[in-house]
């Protein structure tokens, strides 16, 4: 039996070393924690997904109904009702598209790390267990959010190459590349929340609010086109990369062009700006926007980022959960 030292004895939650950076080497080590506990992480996966659905009429069906019935109220209300206000010349299926496009990826991503919020505090049973790694709770969330994606962008590729405005290239072999990156990022933004949650109990009700105008600072209704004219019609062209900045941006980019966008879309072109004569201004559709693998690099980046932010922040406080669950 291993000897007892005082520093086993000594240790106080209050005033252990919570210093983040001690914890941003041992992330190498985390993709083997992950695999030595697939079959933990399957179990909570199948009790996320069924449970999501028990007692429900259609159960499990409910993933294939629900992107679809999604699809038709985008495709009603932003292809048909608000065509007139949202288009940049393109077509009303070719809108729908990839309005929907965008709201697969965001929604994805914002039901799992909404989810992730409480997952430390919902299994404080585990939590307690030292011998439990609860940095791997949020996982079985994000997989089940990517499964719901999954059936969501079959049905958006079914529908867009049937009607001709989706082409399968070399682009959608970095699907699963993209599904990677948003899984980290996902996982990183996670684990942030999940810390804070135990920490701050607001946190959920602040972020709930926060992912509303982070929805609508991300591109899934305003195409780039649309964007970039606005700001050249008002001589703001330069404060684009604000925008750009955040990290949503690439990935949902990133997503779509893996999922058949090309640069033939107006949506996923540079606009350009002329003037007549007669000093009158004109826009039109220029280069393309940079392919899917610029945009799989920045979001990438971002990724990277964030797991490391949001992994250094959990393990530094994880100590002190067992004491606030």
């Amino acid at each position: 039996m291993p000897s007892v030292t005082a520093r086993d004895h000594s240790y106080d939650a209050a005033t252990a070393t919570r210093g983040m950076l001690r914890h941003a080497v041992p992330l190498f080590g985390y993709p083997g924690v992950i695999a030595s506990h697939t079959t933990i992480l399957a179990n909570f996966f199948r009790r996320d997904l069924l449970g999501r659905f028990r007692g429900s009429f259609l159960g499990v069906f409910w993933v294939l109904v629900q992107p679809i019935f999604l699809f038709a109220i985008y495709f009603f209300v932003f292809g048909f009702l608000f065509a007139h206000r949202a288009m940049t010349g393109a077509d009303k299926v070719e809108f729908a598209l990839y309005l929907f496009s965008g709201i697969l990826a965001y929604t994805s991503f914002n039901e799992a790390t909404t989810r992730s919020c409480n997952v430390v505090l919902e299994n404080g049973n585990l939590v307690k267990k030292v011998a439990f790694p609860c940095e791997l709770l949020p996982i079985p969330s994000i997989l089940v959010s990517m499964i719901v994606y999954a059936v969501g962008a079959a049905v958006l590729l079914s529908v867009g190459l049937s009607m001709g405005q989706l082409r399968l290239g070399w682009s959608t072999a970095a699907l699963p590349l993209v599904l990677l990156v948003h899984f980290v990022m996902t996982l990183g933004f996670g684990l942030l929340l999940a810390t804070l949650q135990v920490l701050v109990r607001d946190t959920i009700h602040l972020y709930t609010i926060f992912s509303q105008a982070w929805f609508f600072l991300s591109p899934v209704f305003w195409a780039h086109s649309l964007l970039e004219g606005k700001l050249l019609e008002n001589g703001l062209e330069r404060w684009a990369f604000v925008l750009e900045l955040n990290p949503l941006y690439p990935l949902i980019q990133a997503h779509r062009l893996a999922l058949g966008f090309g640069p033939d879309h107006n949506q996923m072109r540079h606009v350009v700006m002329a003037k007549n004569a007669a000093g009158e201004v004109s826009f039109s559709t220029g280069a393309p926007l940079p392919d899917v693998w610029y945009y799989l690099g920045y979001a990438a980046i971002w990724a990277t980022v964030m797991l490391v932010i949001g992994y250094s922040f959990f393990m530094s406080r994880k100590r002190k959960f067992s004491d606030l669950v």
